[in-house]
């Protein structure tokens, strides 16, 4: 197994997309002083406990979609704050759910122009996403976070005179966990769903990692495990290939398909995963053969260096 340190900075300097990556940041209302800030526009929907299915042995479901088509900019609620900068906001609910996130059908920030997303209580907090998220299809997705109430906050500098475009057409409703707990032990159906540290003699525990993926037949979201692969190539020319089986995305949409890295437990009984800030979003079919049941995608973009992946094979 070779471990790749990815200390080439042009991977920082190409004009490419960096999929989930976040830059940090606070969003601008958290330091609201005023009244007039408070008024926040909500998007309610409703989840039926009948629209769970039953575990599978061919792909892990973890959710089903709201198809919903919102206008984020010409949606949300707007105000301006002293120094001049734009911040438009909107919540989103769902009650009786685990978690939730969102997808989008349109999404192009303006340079310097930030997005963020997080819960009511602000204890988990995504972005900034920036411009750097923009892909070439115009879609993305922001993985979803525990709770029933997400909200969304777009910040923009005054100076800035571009508009961005975010629409949204899928609410993921989170039912089942994406990460391993007692719960999930519970409703495991097969060794597939085995904790990779449970599991003696696996050499290539730390290329394990997760993809969670909408597939457009059924309006469920799935998750299934996959790894980054190396290559006989220098390190200039290695392309982050992820292999994962044939039986997964066979209808994924993988524009918007999101790769959690370093989500993995200490031990086979923890429960200490960080599954938030180790994402990439978007992939591209490179190859598919149903007789070895394998699924090579190429991930729009490599895993920055903090990542610290590593590559399988």
């Amino acid at each position: 197994m070779k471990r790749i340190a990815l200390i080439i900075s042009t991977f920082w300097t190409l004009n490419c997309a960096f999929g989930q990556v976040q830059e940090g940041g606070t969003p601008e209302s958290f330091n609201f002083s005023s009244k007039s800030a408070e008024t926040l526009k909500t998007f309610s929907f409703s989840f039926n406990e009948t629209q769970i299915k039953a575990v599978s042995d061919t792909a892990y479901d973890v959710g089903v979609a709201e198809l919903v088509n919102i206008n984020f900019v010409t949606e949300s609620s707007k105000f301006t704050n002293g120094d001049g900068t734009k911040i438009y906001r909107l919540k989103i609910e769902v009650q009786n759910i685990l978690g939730l996130g969102v997808d989008f059908s349109t999404f192009y920030l303006p340079t310097g122009a930030k997005l963020f997303a997080y819960n009511e209580d602000k204890s988990i907090l995504l972005g900034a996403f920036t411009s750097n998220n923009n892909q070439a299809d115009n879609k993305f997705s922001i993985q979803p976070i525990s709770g029933t109430k997400l909200i969304l906050e777009y910040n923009q500098p005054s100076e800035i005179n571009d508009n961005p475009q975010i629409v949204i057409n899928r609410i993921s409703k989170i039912y089942r966990p994406l990460f391993g707990n007692n719960q999930t032990a519970q409703q495991k159906s097969s060794d597939c769903y085995e904790n990779v540290h449970c599991v003696s003699g696996i050499e290539v525990e730390r290329s394990v990692m997760k993809w969670l993926f909408y597939d457009y037949k059924d309006e469920s979201y799935y998750v299934c495990s996959c790894a980054l692969v190396n290559q006989d190539v220098s390190a200039n020319n290695v392309k982050p290939y992820v292999l994962t089986a044939n039986h997964c995305g066979k209808n994924a949409d993988l524009s918007t398909a999101v790769f959690y890295f370093n989500y993995q437990n200490s031990t086979c009984t923890s429960n200490n995963a960080n599954q938030y800030n180790y994402t990439l979003t978007g992939g591209t079919k490179r190859a598919k053969r149903a007789v070895f049941d394998m699924f090579l995608l190429e991930l729009y973009s490599f895993p920055p260096p903090d990542y610290n992946v590593h590559l399988a094979g």
